[in-house]
């Protein structure tokens, strides 16, 4: 099977967890396709086979945790800026927090890779309009929160921001992190 067969199947994937589940055991059944699949996703471009395939990615990491994302993990920081798609922004968002859950993995990180994080995250949480990747973004600030002293007081500036008119899925996601 070649690269251009992988893009053609992401192409006749839809956001239903069973199409994503296709794109997994498509990625299992082809390993060296793998890498195609991280490129698609990692793509600054906003097509439909990028979207597709950073949905199929998070599938295969966090829940078929049949790759591991660490090789990719430099990778995945230098293109998380450029993620500007509604439907791109949640896997990533999803992955940077499942990577950062691990101490080891936080602990192997430079402080240029967290600043990097914490950016990205800040930018999520302003720019998102959905409430998935800003929970994550926001889950993931908390692990970083003492790095330099002014992410903890932004983090509580914006939490006090947004509280008062924010969705109940968000204040859900909130209560689960106060107090960090």
């Amino acid at each position: 099977m070649k690269p251009a067969v992988l893009k053609e199947a992401l192409l006749s994937y839809y956001a239903s967890i069973e199409d994503r589940d296709k794109g997994v055991q498509l990625i299992k059944n082809h390993p060296y396709l793998a890498d195609e699949l991280v490129r698609l996703a990692f793509s600054k471009e906003q097509k439909r086979e990028h979207i597709v395939a950073s949905w199929v990615l998070e599938r295969l990491i966090t829940n078929a945790k049949h790759l591991s994302f660490s090789p990719y993990f430099t990778g995945f920081l230098k293109t998380f800026q450029y993620q500007t798609h509604e439907s791109k922004r949640r896997p990533f968002a999803k992955l940077l927090y499942h990577h950062c859950q691990v101490k080891e993995h936080r602990d192997q990180l430079s402080a240029k890779e967290i600043d990097i994080i914490i950016a990205c995250c800040f930018d999520t949480l302003l720019d998102a309009k959905k409430v998935a990747p800003k929970a994550h973004a926001l889950k993931t600030i908390v692990y970083f929160k003492n790095h330099n002293d002014w992410v903890e007081d932004e983090l509580k500036s914006y939490i006090e921001k947004e509280l008062p008119t924010s969705s109940a899925a968000f204040k859900s996601s909130l209560r689960q992190i106060l107090p960090f």
